[in-house]
């Protein structure tokens, strides 16, 4: 069936509240509920005759087709501004309009994150409807709802924040929004994400990789995902003492301190920022490692930070030598904590630091190989100590990296070189 919306902003925001009480109410959907049994018709118009908001499936159907249509941006940007649901009038509705009361499943909060989630969807795949000269307009219309929601605080805006910023992300790279970062660490409510508090940033500057690098994120000319990147690799060192400042200023603020975290995570997982930055710039090894990692709520934040750097920076690459030569003395100087964490009998902390310990024998194996005694022994015997753990969770994060050794050891030419490198790690 093909849904009919009307060209009016105020009916079809009237008829997406009708559906959304339909599709929030509590029956699940087996069937309508006695919600949706006294839905009001949302208005008399004949082009929105044609579907049937007193069940789930059609109500479901309207959505759907709403947030395909050109009006959806209008309409949810309403929705946003004021996700109540309008009071319905008795006189103009009937009596059965005149029962009908939103359920609390249907409230602001769900209402908002269903406009949240129709722009992000539609920025990803519909930007053909929209003019280039209203995208700036779009861009301070979402900064400024997303500013709003998180100004209201609670865990129920937090979702919807977070759908915005992904919104926002995906129309900066459609946009090619080259000063995402300095407009944001300006702090000038004027420009672009300025007026962001320090969680919203920190929360932009975490999906903005992760969207931009998004297969879900479709873009007419591939380039400008790649030009994009290198924008956001040129302002790293800027986000990175963004992110340090933000965890020492408020080390009390355990949301922010695990925005910070992820946030980094994000950067070195997506973004090709040069070996030489994490060298020079103190966020690794003044705060993940001395100050993120002993904090037990940060441990396992911290724990993926470190994974995520061994993993993206591979001993292999000449141009990683000097991160490299900072990473192994300040991993292995964990092995006291980790043999605490099994005489403590700590799962979680056994199944971290056996995270981090084979992920540096797996970017390191380059090293492992070399002909160069380089205490190589070492790591593969705290690796066999990992595998060697009661939990078997945490022993099996070994396998991976033992049949990558034995490979490595086996194509080792010549022959008496791979023997030699055998013997060496033989068991004295």
């Amino acid at each position: 069936m093909i849904v009919q919306h009307s060209p009016a902003v105020g009916v079809e925001l009237s008829s997406v509240h009708c559906a959304l009480s339909v599709v929030y109410s509590t029956s699940g959907p087996s069937g309508p509920s006695s919600e949706a049994s006294s839905a009001p018709p949302p208005t008399n118009d004949p082009l929105t005759q044609a579907y049937d908001l007193s069940s789930r499936a059609g109500a479901d159907h309207f959505l759907v087709s709403f947030q395909r249509s050109p009006l959806a941006w209008q309409v949810v940007d309403q929705l946003l501004s004021n996700p109540v649901p309008p009071a319905v009038d008795p006189s103009a509705a009937g009596a059965a309009a005149a029962s009908w009361a939103p359920s609390p499943s249907s409230g602001p909060h769900a209402r908002a994150f269903f406009a949240a989630m129709t722009l992000h969807s539609k920025i990803r795949d519909d930007m053909y409807q929209l003019p280039a000269a209203s995208l700036p307009s779009l861009r301070a219309s979402l900064l400024q709802h997303a500013g709003r929601y998180a100004s209201a605080g609670g865990a129920e805006a937090r979702p919807t924040v977070t759908r915005l910023l992904l919104a926002t992300s995906a129309l900066a790279v459609q946009m090619q929004w080259d000063g995402l970062v300095e407009d944001a660490l300006s702090g000038d409510p004027g420009r672009p994400g300025g007026g962001l508090e320090p969680l919203g940033k920190l929360e932009l500057f975490k999906l903005a990789p992760e969207e931009a690098n998004s297969p879900r994120l479709y873009l007419q000319n591939e380039q400008d995902r790649f030009v994009f990147n290198q924008n956001l690799s040129q302002a790293a060192p800027q986000v990175l003492d963004f992110i340090l400042h933000s965890a020492t200023s408020s080390p009390s603020d355990q949301a922010l301190q695990e925005q910070c975290l992820s946030c980094l995570q994000m950067w070195i997982r997506y973004i090709p920022i040069p070996s030489s930055v994490w060298v020079s710039h103190p966020i690794i090894f003044e705060h993940v490692f001395t100050r993120a990692l002993p904090s037990p709520a940060l441990f396992e934040a911290a724990t993926d930070v470190l994974v995520e750097i061994l993993r993206s920076y591979e001993s292999e690459h000449r141009a990683n030598a000097a991160l490299v030569q900072k990473m192994i003395p300040a991993v292995m100087s964990l092995d006291p904590a980790f043999r605490a964490a099994l005489a403590a009998e700590d799962e979680d902390s056994v199944r971290a630091y056996c995270r981090i310990f084979t992920e540096m024998a797996e970017s390191y194996m380059s090293l492992l190989m070399d002909a160069q005694d380089l205490g190589q022994v070492e790591l593969v015997r705290l690796v066999l100590r990992c595998a060697a753990v009661p939990e078997q969770d945490a022993a099996c994060i070994t396998m991976n990296f033992w049949y990558r050794f034995v490979d490595s050891l086996e194509t080792l030419e010549p022959y008496e070189f791979r023997q030699m490198k055998i013997d060496y790690f033989q068991p004295q």
